[in-house]
């Protein structure tokens, strides 16, 4: 399984662990990934509102392209810094992805979705180098529709937004129960028109 990027990927990654902070870049740089650190909550929301904004002047609002593929968060307790963070961010950008780094705990995820209202994902350490650039670059969602016989090439040279590609899954899921493959390509690929 190869992800092949029809565009360079921009990642933000807040964390106050200078260590973790280099030890990210590096791997995502491997990976030809632009990205950028910061190591307060401060920072992080300057960086996002001003690339942000950026975009806005750049580009058709119609297209809700989003300023960073990923914004990666740490959480940790008892700070909540990331929590804050990701709600500043859905404050004014519902659709940006997000994806947490936490330490196990079984009941973070709940207290997430319940709090911020935003779909996120949590990434639980240890992981390996492997795992993060897996869910950056959204491998399971891909497989998902590689088992629906959908063929994923043309999925990720549209250079989709995460948000577009769940939202795919979804109607996927719900037109398989109903339709035969044939039909299901067919309903994923009118679905797209409506993302």
């Amino acid at each position: 399984f190869t992800f092949q990027r029809s565009c360079i990927m921009q990642i933000l990654i807040s964390n106050d662990n200078p260590d973790m902070q280099l030890a990210y870049k590096s791997v995502l740089e491997r990976q030809a990934y632009r990205v950028l650190l910061t190591n307060t909550a401060e920072d992080c929301l300057k960086i996002y509102q001003h690339e942000l904004q950026n975009l806005y002047l750049k580009t058709d609002a119609v297209e809700h392209e989003q300023p960073f593929d990923a914004v990666i968060l740490d959480f940790k307790k008892p700070q909540l810094h990331g929590k804050g963070v990701a709600s500043e961010i859905f404050a004014v950008n519902p659709r940006q992805r997000i994806i947490f780094v936490a330490k196990y705990d079984k009941n973070l995820r709940l207290d997430f979705l319940g709090q911020l209202k935003e779909p996120i994902e949590v990434l639980q350490k240890p992981f390996s180098d492997r795992t993060l650039i897996d869910v950056i670059e959204q491998k399971e969602m891909y497989e998902e529709l590689e088992m629906m016989n959908i063929n994923t090439k043309y999925v990720k040279f549209a250079n989709f937004r995460h948000e577009q590609i769940r939202k795919m899954l979804e109607l996927l899921k719900k037109s398989r129960s109903r339709k035969s493959d044939q039909n299901v390509e067919r309903a994923f690929w009118l679905g797209i028109m409506y993302f």
